[in-house]
């Protein structure tokens, strides 16, 4: 910077516009070596820095227009914070997934950046042209503060609002499905199960919720049944119409058949932290098939015979 020209107290507009670049690339230089601000880093250049420009821009306007006469500081930074370009630039880091902190230390490199500039060309601006770019630059973060929090809290409701719309969607299709179905976590304790399901055991829904599989089922069909439900958890995989048989007091202690699907529950990240277990009662079915086939192999032993 050793050939930038000397700025005159009055004249701290023209060094911004002058100086715009230089500005930028120091901000820049500081956003993108700082820990504190990760976000920045994924970032493509245009988007970083596309509201920076803008903002210098109309500090040296504001700067120009307290000539002759000073417009109070308030107008001043409150003009500059309805210039909208704060609001947009703080919406915009908002969908960017930026924390508050790091949107509001964007805005401190950026007083650093521009004191550092001022610094190394040995400009002497005037404490009311400081005041002016000060107010301006707090303003701006007060905006990111406002808009970040609004943008998060209104996030919150809207998911929250959705999490009440799919738990309503799924305790509608719990109630409504012909099959069993139960949701289980890592702890092998139930999270869910229909009604369907919990008839089988002659049990209220609510009384099984948080007990583990052992302590609701018979022994031999939950020792039949953990080891697919930890094979999904390990696997990420599903597993589909595991034949199984087992006799319920529900049931007068007959024998049962169901056909069992065990499949994985992932978060956002793909990782694995619930199973689903659906189960149909095919018994009537089996019986039925059980019947034709002794239907069969007594029409063939009377044929031969």
């Amino acid at each position: 910077m050793a050939g930038l020209q000397r700025v005159e107290p009055s004249n701290l507009a023209q060094f911004l516009r002058r100086e715009k670049d230089t500005i930028i690339r120091e901000w820049e230089r500081q956003v993108l070596s700082d820990p504190q601000v990760p976000e920045a880093n994924r970032l493509p250049e245009p988007i970083l820095r596309d509201h920076v420009p803008g903002f210098i821009d109309l500090l040296a306007l504001r700067l120009d227009q307290s000539r002759p006469t000073r417009v109070p500081q308030e107008s001043a930074s409150l003009q500059l914070r309805e210039s909208l370009v704060a609001q947009v630039h703080a919406r915009e880091r908002l969908v960017e997934r930026y924390s508050i902190s790091s949107a509001l230390r964007e805005w401190a490199h950026f007083r650093s950046a521009l004191m550092f500039c001022l610094k190394s060309s040995h400009v002497e601006a005037s404490w009311d042209d400081l005041t002016i770019v000060g107010s301006a630059i707090d303003a701006a973060m007060a905006t990111a503060a406002t808009e970040i929090l609004g943008g998060e809290a209104t996030a919150h409701a809207r998911a929250e609002e959705e999490v009440e719309r799919l738990r309503s969607l799924l305790d509608s299709l719990f109630a409504s499905v012909p099959v069993g179905i139960a949701i289980v976590d890592r702890d092998l304790r139930y999270v869910m199960i229909n009604d369907n399901l919990a008839r089988v055991r002659g049990i209220r829904p609510a009384s099984i919720i948080g007990k583990p599989i052992s302590e609701v089922v018979p022994p031999e069909i939950a020792r039949t049944v953990e080891p697919h439900i930890e094979h999904v958890f390990e696997t990420n995989s599903a597993r589909l119409d595991v034949p199984m048989f087992g006799r319920m007091r529900k049931t007068g202690m007959q024998q049962r058949s169901w056909l069992v699907s065990f499949y994985p529950v992932r978060r956002s990240s793909g990782a694995v932290f619930l199973v689903s277990c659906i189960v149909v009662d095919i018994t009537e079915r089996t019986r039925s098939e059980v019947g034709r086939n002794d239907a069969r192999v007594t029409g063939t032993a009377l044929k031969r015979a």
